[in-house]
């Protein structure tokens, strides 16, 4: 946990439909405070989600690393 957001580190086995770049073993996940706000200044540097998706934990913006690895923004 750091002063700006939490960080979720996991490491999961590669899927089928990871890209084949990716270990696909590896997935962040950064819960921030403001959903809204963080998306939106991400999308004003021209870095935009592959998916978002909203479910009872929360909502999600899915993102890829330029190694195709996962990188998740949760938010409420």
């Amino acid at each position: 946990e750091t002063a700006a957001v939490t960080v979720a580190f996991g490491i999961h086995p590669k899927q089928a439909d990871a890209p084949a770049k990716s270990s696909g073993s590896i997935a962040f996940v950064l819960h921030v405070e403001n959903f809204d706000e963080r998306l939106a200044s991400l999308k004003a540097r021209g870095v935009l989600p592959e998916k978002t998706e909203q479910d009872p934990f929360g909502r999600f913006a899915h993102f890829r690393d330029p190694d195709g690895n996962e990188v998740t923004l949760w938010g409420k």
